[in-house]
């Protein structure tokens, strides 16, 4: 018991320590104001996260920036630009795009701006805020919206697209036609890698945007400045995921930014030193903690639960070489993690863009894992549906929903107390609002299937489930849930940056980008799986808990659609 209590006050001390200290990064130590607002959007609302310097006042009126995420991202996925926007002297705010995050509306709802333009429009009325020296930024989806809100406002001095806003899904009424004109002061930044773009044929396509006349050559600035026809395309060794979040990237931006609201004085402008990245290693550290304290907190409250822990694990009945494992479980989920994906599109359920695709992968995984075990169980009379059965407990129930509602009532907390939140690549365990609550529960089922049939791959019927050291054992156990997905990275990735070869292209390779943010997750639910497992000696604390945390997960992060 002693050493329990000692692992909970060292995680929570390293918890609230790291977001201390990434609050502190994330104001500049004081010399900002962040915090969030909310935007009048028609009969809906948009939400965002400001940076003020503390300079700003009503007789020093600042340029500023609206920043946009891309498709199933929310503002703090540009928060980094804000960040270093803002430390450069700059009103920045990132905000979630309609159909997102805190937002009301729905993608596809008729604004091409996506609630862009009324953020402008709010800019402008601003006090602090210079009104001839707005600019507005997109990534993704956001770039589009970024064009869109560019050509419905028509008042910002600057436009910076990153990945977007180019292309068929940009184009038609709204959006306007550009030109060596519009939009204003244009930045393009693409990675080089982008599976979206051929940035040989993006060249061609700008050259009358910039006044080339033929393909245009990156890193050169193009037109004037002063006269708001500045162009300029910039090539990033990156690709999609990761483009906003380049530090190159968010020089060019922040320059770009600073060129265009002081055209005559850019040769004076000194680039602050980047924390951004500081501040993400200092969330990520943070979730970290958060995430182990369920080992402590799950003892304590097991031990405020009647009756017992659960069976030995020792007892049970193994057959599953390691080997099996890996490729039963492991590849069978990255061989359907394309096709399943595309079921989502068909069958618009649960109602979330990209949520009801992630929900059918899963749950096709499952009923997939679920057949095939069965087919290898009744060769050693295993009791694949008894396991399952006898493995169920209120008890398990109670532990796992105990441990949830904690887990979130700490997100609230901290997420009022220090207006900071967890984050991988993508936001993860924010609060929830009333619409994403609504369809919360909806999630939960496709994804208990899939944790229920994969604590029987990965925990119950796993041979060398228990030999060794418990890291070593965790350590195997994760590798056979991760490995398949980091070497499908790898097969995407590695021709691509060693000999420009791109193996799934197009919409297919841009599914692949989500692996980058699903495998940093499928190890955070390994761990509560496997530990779980271990204490309870059954699979349903684990399986149900999972299914809670990415259910949450699927609700606060993916976008309401009228189309998916």
């Amino acid at each position: 018991m002693k050493q329990t209590y000692i692992k909970l006050v060292l995680l929570t001390s390293l918890l609230l320590s790291s977001l201390y200290a990434a609050k502190q990064v994330n104001s500049d130590y004081g010399s900002l104001s962040v915090k969030k607002v909310t935007i009048p959007n028609g009969s809906s609302q948009i939400t965002g996260l400001l940076y003020t310097p503390s300079e700003v006042s009503t007789n020093m009126r600042l340029p500023a920036v609206a920043l946009a995420h891309g498709i199933g991202g929310a503002k703090d996925y540009v928060t980094g630009i804000a960040l270093e926007a803002a430390k450069n002297g700059f009103v920045a705010i990132a905000i979630d795009l309609d159909g997102h995050g805190e937002s009301g509306g729905i993608v596809g709802g008729g604004d091409p701006s996506f609630g862009l333009s009324a953020v402008l429009n709010w800019l402008e009325q601003q006090p602090f805020v210079d009104p001839t020296k707005i600019a507005v930024c997109g990534h993704s989806l956001g770039a589009g919206a970024a064009r869109g809100a560019a050509f419905s406002y028509k008042k910002n001095v600057a436009t910076i697209l990153i990945a977007g806003g180019q292309g068929s899904q940009s184009e038609g009424q709204g959006y306007g036609t550009l030109n060596s004109t519009f939009p204003h002061n244009l930045l393009f930044i693409i990675g080089k890698e982008d599976v979206l773009f051929d940035v040989s044929t993006l060249r061609g396509d700008l050259g009358p945007v910039f006044g080339a006349g033929e393909a245009v050559e990156p890193g050169i600035t193009y037109g004037d400045l002063a006269k708001l026809t500045g162009r300029k395309l910039v090539v990033l060794s990156n690709i999609h995921t990761f483009e906003p979040l380049d530090p190159a990237a968010l020089k060019e931006v922040v320059s770009w930014l600073y060129s265009s609201f002081y055209p005559y004085q850019k040769s004076l402008f000194t680039y602050q030193e980047q924390s951004y990245l500081i501040r993400d290693v200092l969330l990520i550290v943070s979730l970290a903690s958060f995430i182990g304290l369920f080992a402590p907190l799950s003892e304590l409250f097991g031990r405020l639960l009647p009756g017992s822990v659960g069976t030995p694990v020792k007892a049970r009945n193994r057959f599953l070489r390691e080997r099996t494992a890996l490729f039963g479980w492991g590849f069978f989920g990255v061989i359907l993690f394309i096709p399943s994906m595309l079921v989502g599109f068909f069958v618009n359920y649960p109602p979330l863009i990209f949520g009801s695709s992630q929900a059918w992968w899963f749950l096709i995984t499952g009923v997939t894992g679920f057949i095939l075990l069965w087919l290898l169980a009744r060769r050693v009379n295993a009791g694949l549906i008894r396991e399952i059965s006898d493995s169920f407990s209120l008890r398990d129930v109670a532990l796992s929903l105990g441990l949830f509602a904690a887990a979130y009532l700490t997100v609230l907390i901290l997420d009022y107390t220090l207006e900071v939140r967890f984050k991988l690549i993508v936001p993860v365990f924010n609060p929830l609002i009333a619409s994403r609550i609504a369809v919360f529960p909806s999630f939960i089922p496709f994804y208990l299937i899939y944790f229920l049939s994969e604590s029987l791959w990965l925990h119950v019927y796993r041979m060398r489930q228990h030999s060794g050291s418990p890291v070593l054992n965790f350590l195997r156990t994760l590798s056979i849930k991760v490995l398949p997905y980091i070497a499908l990275i790898l097969i995407q990735y590695v021709p691509m940056f060693i000999w420009s070869i791109t193996p799934l292209q197009g919409f297919i390779g841009f599914f692949i980008e989500f692996l980058w943010g699903i495998v940093p997750l499928f190890a955070v639910s390994t761990f509560i799986s496997w530990w779980l497992y271990r204490y309870t000696g059954r699979i349903w604390t684990g399986a149900l808990l999972n299914a809670l945390f990415f259910a949450w997960l699927s609700a606060g992060l993916f976008p309401f659609g009228a189309f998916g």
